[in-house]
């Protein structure tokens, strides 16, 4: 379970990639948090890119942390006075995160990813784990 302070640097991260994104392109309104730009952030940024570590596109919890940090910066800049607009996870947002859902789900069955794997009903090996597990009282070698 994460912490209060884990999760805050998280939000943290994430809504300053925004930042960061809406510093590159120059916007007229600066940094604030509108539908628009979210939906630009999601779409250019995370979607078309993909995962920056590794060769996969970004699960929809990743999306969904995004789009809470975001949502986030919205309501401190909110309560700030500085933005004017509305909350910016829309239905429009919520249309992007259902469509990119299903095509996730697609992806992983035309991939015949195994939802089971590395789960309990994979099984085990019971040889395969004694000689795995050197320190363990029966590994052969030990006697004790």
């Amino acid at each position: 379970m994460p912490t209060a302070q884990t999760e805050h640097r998280r939000h943290m991260t994430h809504s300053g990639r925004f930042t960061e994104w809406c510093d590159e392109r120059e916007f007229v309104d600066g940094q604030l948090a509108t539908e628009s730009k979210l939906i630009a952030f999601l779409h250019t940024e995370l979607i078309e890119r993909g995962c920056w570590n590794r060769k996969e596109h970004y699960t929809v919890n990743a999306l969904k942390l995004h789009m809470a940090a975001i949502t986030d910066l919205w309501k401190q800049q909110v309560d700030f006075g500085i933005n004017p607009h509305q909350r910016p996870r829309t239905t429009n947002v919520q249309a992007i995160l259902s469509t990119y859902s299903m095509n996730a789900h697609e992806r992983k069955r035309q991939k015949y990813a195994d939802r089971g794997a590395g789960s309990l009903f994979d099984g085990y090996n019971s040889e395969g784990m004694l000689k795995n597990s050197s320190g363990h009282p029966v590994a052969p070698g030990r006697i004790r």
